[in-house]
């Protein structure tokens, strides 16, 4: 449907040039190779012991701002690593939103896993 359209577009845009030869038109057209904007978000631990440092990556593969939030609450931090300390046990979603440059938004989230070791109780002999 996409590519229907743009191309009814691009030849009505080469009538109209030809038809008025003092007009100049452009038409830009997206790009239709790949996919559309994307960001992949990596931890490089999802599970450990709590006090649980975690340093995450996030790659949008071209220019881009970066928010991120911990169980949707927004950090401070705007650049594409993260390094996040985790005090007490429980499950958490970090997720990381990426903009490029002309307003596209994709977010991914991992999910992190804090262990509390300090009541695992051991048998003794």
């Amino acid at each position: 449907m996409k590519i229907h359209i743009l191309f009814a577009l691009s030849s009505l845009a080469l009538l109209l040039a030809a038809c008025t030869p003092s007009l100049n038109l452009e038409v830009a057209l997206p790009n239709l190779t790949g996919p559309g904007f994307s960001v992949v978000l990596e931890a490089g631990t999802a599970t450990g012991p709590a006090p649980l440092t975690v340093e995450f990556a996030a790659d949008a593969r071209e220019s881009a701002t970066y928010t991120w939030y911990v169980n949707d609450r927004k950090l401070a931090r705007e650049q594409r690593l993260l390094t996040y300390t985790f005090r007490e046990a429980g499950s958490y979603r970090v997720t990381v939103a990426a903009t490029n440059a002309v307003g596209e938004t994709d977010t991914d989230t991992v999910t992190v896993d804090v262990i509390d070791v300090g009541d695992t109780e051991t048998d003794s002999l």
